[in-house]
């Protein structure tokens, strides 16, 4: 569902200043990025390196091999 809301027109300025820093494709977007970044939840539990991703099964089982005393 979508829904509108109002802004003052320094706030409007701001927010398209955010979007091209963040480099967001739509407003939508830029939103959640400051959510997630005023918020205390991560996204991910990698920490602040969001260029981890999860390890695949298969690379969880090599892992888990190759650290087994």
């Amino acid at each position: 569902m979508t829904k509108t809301i109002a802004l003052s027109e320094a706030t409007w300025e701001k927010l398209k200043r955010i979007k091209e820093i963040e480099r967001a494709s739509t407003f939508p977007e830029v939103i959640e990025k400051l959510i997630q970044k005023t918020s205390d939840m991560p996204k991910s539990m990698f920490g602040i390196d969001k260029r981890l991703k999860p390890l695949t099964q298969k690379e969880h089982k090599e892992f888990l091999k190759d650290h087994e005393t």
